[in-house]
């Protein structure tokens, strides 16, 4: 969230917003880029990404993002991981949320045994293919087990609902070797503007808005590249 003191027609108090799009890992030259806009509605990221031709695109939950046509969503197994590790932090005896979470522990294990052995894409994705999916498989045969017999509004509950409704963009990973079990590079591209915004608290006007995500876009994306 953004707080812009004069914009047209708006209170000082309103929340902007300042959305933040990355290429992935797998790009030889990476790109960061912010933009400001007055709302958090998808069709604002929808209208950013409208001459973009990519196929996969990486986000959180949000189902604004559900706006955008012909694109395969990627969900984010850390935020899935971590709602079942919320719950075993206020009961640390939950032995289900301990299940839970290591279902999707198992899963960023395979991944790092691909890292380990400096597999390619596609020997990545062959490894999915033969055990990510059947650990994959196993934990939603083990979501559909639990639910009944689990209080919807404990945090246990809220990680199963979490993980249920959002089953079809978390497997999506099992598609490329390419797609990444989480979504942390754009969370970590998130943090510089964050961070700065707690010194300078807000932007005077609508332009200012734009002009600091332009000027953190240079910025970021130089860093990424290795650029003084």
């Amino acid at each position: 969230t953004l707080e812009v003191l004069n914009e047209p027609g708006r209170a000082a108090t309103s929340k902007s917003y300042v959305w933040v799009y990355r290429t992935s890992a797998y790009t030889s030259t990476p790109v960061i880029m912010y933009e400001y806009t007055q709302g958090r509605s998808g069709s604002f990221a929808k209208s950013f990404l409208k001459e973009w031709n990519g196929k996969y695109l990486h986000c959180d939950g949000y189902s604004g993002y559900k706006k955008l046509e012909g694109i395969t969503l990627c969900g984010c197994l850390v935020h899935a991981k971590r709602k079942f590790h919320e719950a075993i932090v206020a009961n640390p005896d939950s032995k289900t949320a301990k299940s839970g979470e290591s279902y999707i522990q198992n899963l960023f294990a395979v991944e790092d045994y691909a890292t380990e052995k400096g597999m390619s894409i596609e020997e990545r994705h062959n490894l999915r293919l033969e055990k990510s999916k059947t650990i994959f498989d196993e934990f939603y045969e083990w979501i559909a087990e639990t639910e009944p017999k689990t209080l919807p509004q404990s945090l246990v509950g809220k990680a199963i609902t979490y993980a249920i409704n959002q089953k079809e963009y978390l497997g999506s990973f099992l598609k490329d070797g390419r797609i990444q079990l989480s979504n942390n590079l754009a969370e970590q591209s998130v943090k510089p503007f964050v961070i700065g915004r707690r010194n300078w608290l807000f932007s005077n006007t609508a332009n200012g808005a734009a002009s600091s995500a332009i000027v953190y876009s240079i910025i970021q994306t130089a860093i990424a590249n290795n650029l003084k």
